[in-house]
């Protein structure tokens, strides 16, 4: 029990920056705790994460952004919006499928395009 709190203290102190740096690192566990620091990024945050994200294994973004989305549905006061937008984007599909689970929620019309332009792309010739 105290590891783990202390564990929480520890997480509680770790710069966002350095959380997704850690992303990379495919032997670090996606701790639910820090996972959560990822919530309402602010640009340049979310700039250093989109290239974290480029630059890893198609199976670790999978996890990730799985991850995000059940944290999201778990604690609707994290919001991982700006996050699962730029995943649209991704190179692929399953990212920008579970990404599209992420936003189940949001109701803004700026996301119909994006959406309309990835059926475009997926859909079979």
């Amino acid at each position: 029990m105290r590891k783990e709190r202390n564990r929480a203290i520890e997480d509680d102190i770790i710069p966002v920056e350095q959380t997704i740096a850690s992303l990379a690192d495919s032997n670090q566990p996606l701790l639910s705790s820090r996972l959560a620091k990822l919530s309402d990024l602010n640009p340049e945050q979310l700039r250093l994460l989109d290239n974290v994200l480029e630059g890893i294994e198609v199976k670790r973004r999978r996890q990730i952004i799985s991850r995000l989305v059940e944290l999201a549905e778990d604690n609707v006061g994290l919001n991982f919006d700006a996050i699962f937008k730029h995943r649209l984007k991704d190179q692929d599909e399953e990212v920008c499928s579970i990404a599209i689970e992420g936003l189940w929620k949001n109701e803004e019309t700026s996301l119909i395009e994006p959406l309309i332009n990835l059926m475009e792309l997926r859909r079979p010739k």
